[in-house]
């Protein structure tokens, strides 16, 4: 079927094909009738039947037949009440999609027996706000082992706040602490308001309590050896605990509160709680870290060894005590002796750069600084401080690798890296956003553009006093067109597009039919961000359709953007001589699905009167 074809199929034949009539339902996908050739009307009363048997195959057939049996909602709903039939009676409910209101008295009946129980859950939460009647009921249930999970499921779906549950949970019910911490750690920053409950899970140590009066008797003795036995079994969950509640605070960015106790369990006996505490320490940052890494160094097991030393490695260019204590390391034999010494060869080469990057002598400076950010963002605080002198060289150098890799080396609210995966040290953007509004007046475009891009990562409300240098480098002509199209994709980030002209955004045009390809493509790229406000970019757009597959698929992305405005242009397109515009034209009004309605009879003569077989 031609291109054309199959785009009228999809906007006209296809409700056509699936249409069904009162108390009928059709063959899905043209395959087995699934009503066996009754009708539906005949299903819906044998779902009523008293025999269990024709009931049962009632339900199954309706099942199969789904959304198109809406009109036996009333009768399965009420089959959820006979107990031998339930179950199916439930699935099938699920099946036909949306549930009624009505039903949620009968699906709380369905809670209290065992077979029903799990199904009546979903069921409910499917539902949403409208089941909140069952908030009660679904609650209680949090706490039965079987349905904990799927409750909890079921509460978020109604929009109900479940953080709070879990705060009880961790708080006062150690029988569900651990899952509790499970749910939390899945929630990550949404459940933030746990954090106190989360620090008391990391304090938590149990207590053995030797038996009083020294008995010697056999009894006694077995008693002894049982209270051990329970004492270990408590002492390794709770390290399994503690180990899950620092990797949440980890993941919730470590918050100060939490500092003390984390230092605590990373001298934990417990390995991977001790390394959990650790790798929260780190996402931190270095002053916390680096103290805690020393002290853990020369207590911990040797498999944690080689995570802590690495920790050090990642921090030492930014920390002398990183460093003494990898001094230390260097001297051990085996593998880490070996590791440290090369990360103390490293670092030391750094710590060697940093100084001449803060030396009065500029040609030493300017030396040093492109070598020492080869290094990463452990040595960014000192080249920050380095900034300071002013030197216009070392801020560009700096800048420039900035604004390469942002999200590498600015903190920019995006979740830490997973554990154990050892986090890089970032940088608040804040401080840097007045340099970088102005480096936007830099010769060199490319580095200005990287700076538009970086403002528009920062975003709001970080970068937003950058809104009118943005603006006036969209609005100059005179500026590169890379630059000016960065400039207006920062400001469409910021939400701040009102503030350009129409007639600006009709400069833009001519940047469409650049030599560069990079320039077209993000100038294609900005139309369909423009959206409806690129009614004038239509028929520019429509003319690079023969300009290659790449330009021609992103000028229909952006024409499918532009939507409505764009409809006349398309399907004035479709009587266009070469045959890529027209085939283009017809996919992308495809895009536009039924708001391309009105092109429907235009592409009917397409597909039966185009001489290109592809179109």
């Amino acid at each position: 079927m031609h291109t054309a074809s199959k785009l009228i199929a999809a906007l006209l034949l296809a409700p056509a094909l699936t249409g069904q009539g009162p108390g009928q339902a059709g063959k899905p996908g043209g395959g087995e009738d699934p009503l066996q050739g009754h009708s539906l009307d005949y299903w819906v009363k044998q779902v009523s039947s008293s025999r269990e048997r024709k009931a049962r195959e009632a339900l199954l057939v309706l099942k199969k037949v789904g959304p198109q049996a809406a009109v036996a909602t009333t009768a399965v709903v009420r089959a959820t009440r006979r107990k031998e039939i339930a179950p199916d009676a439930l699935r099938t409910l699920m099946a036909i999609g949306v549930i009624p209101k009505r039903a949620i008295k009968p699906l709380l009946q369905c809670l209290n027996q065992k077979s029903t129980c799990k199904l009546a859950i979903v069921a409910l939460g499917s539902m949403g706000a409208q089941a909140m009647e069952a908030k009660s009921a679904l609650t209680r249930l949090t706490h039965a082992g079987d349905y904990r999970s799927a409750a909890f499921a079921a509460l978020d779906k109604l929009g109900v706040d479940t953080v709070d549950l879990l705060r009880d949970d961790l708080k006062a019910n150690k029988r569900w602490r651990s899952h509790a911490l499970r749910q939390v750690f899945a929630r990550g920053l949404e459940a933030e308001a746990a954090v106190p409950e989360l620090i008391k899970v990391l304090e938590f140590y149990p207590r053995f309590v030797p038996e009083i009066g020294g008995l010697k008797s056999k009894a006694a003795m077995r008693a002894a050896e049982k209270a051990k036995r329970e004492f270990k079994v408590r002492s390794e969950k709770a390290a399994r605990d503690r180990a899950l509640a620092a990797q949440i605070l980890g993941r919730m960015k470590t918050p100060a509160r939490a500092l003390k106790a984390l230092k605590k369990v990373a001298l934990d006996f417990d390995a991977e709680a001790a390394k959990s505490a650790v790798w929260a320490l780190m996402i931190h940052g270095s002053r916390e870290a680096v103290p805690t890494l020393t002290k853990a160094i020369d207590r911990q097991r040797v498999k944690n060894l080689e995570f802590l030393c690495a920790g050090l490695i990642r921090f030492g260019p930014g920390s002398s005590r990183a460093v003494l204590t990898l001094k230390k390391l260097a001297r051990r034999s085996g593998k880490l002796g070996k590791a440290s010494a090369e990360a103390v060869i490293e670092i030391e080469r750094s710590l060697g750069l940093l100084k001449r990057s803060r030396s009065s002598d500029a040609a030493a400076r300017r030396e040093a600084t492109p070598k020492l950010l080869a290094y990463g963002p452990a040595v960014l605080p000192a080249l920050v401080t380095a900034m300071q002198l002013g030197d216009p060289e070392l801020n560009r150098a700096v800048i420039r690798r900035i604004v390469d890799k942002p999200r590498l080396f600015l903190d920019l609210g995006a979740a830490p890296a997973p554990y154990p995966e050892i986090p890089q040290p970032r940088l608040d953007p804040v401080p840097f956003v007045p340099l970088l509004i102005e480096f936007l007046a830099d010769q060199d475009q490319r580095l200005a553009s990287a700076c538009c891009r970086t403002l528009a990562v920062i975003g709001v409300p970080r970068a937003e006093h950058a809104i009118p240098a943005l603006r006036e480098v969209a609005t100059k002509t005179d500026k590169g067109a890379r630059l000016r199209i960065a400039a207006c994709r920062a400001l469409h980030v910021f939400g701040s597009m009102s503030g350009v002209a129409d007639s600006v955004i009709a400069t833009y045009l001519p940047y469409i039919r650049s030599e560069d390809p990079e320039t077209v493509r993000q100038c294609i790229r900005l139309f369909g961000l423009l959206g409806e406000r690129a009614e004038n970019c239509v028929a520019p757009l429509i003319e690079m359709f023969d300009s290659g597959k790449v330009v021609a698929n992103n000028s229909s992305r952006a024409l499918a953007a532009i939507a409505l405005p764009a409809l006349p242009g398309l399907i004035k397109a479709l009587r266009a001589e070469k045959a890529a515009s027209r085939l283009w034209s017809v996919r992308t009004l495809g895009k536009l699905g039924d708001r391309a309605q009105a092109a429907v009879q235009a592409l009917h003569r397409v597909a039966s009167e185009d001489s290109d077989e592809g179109v």
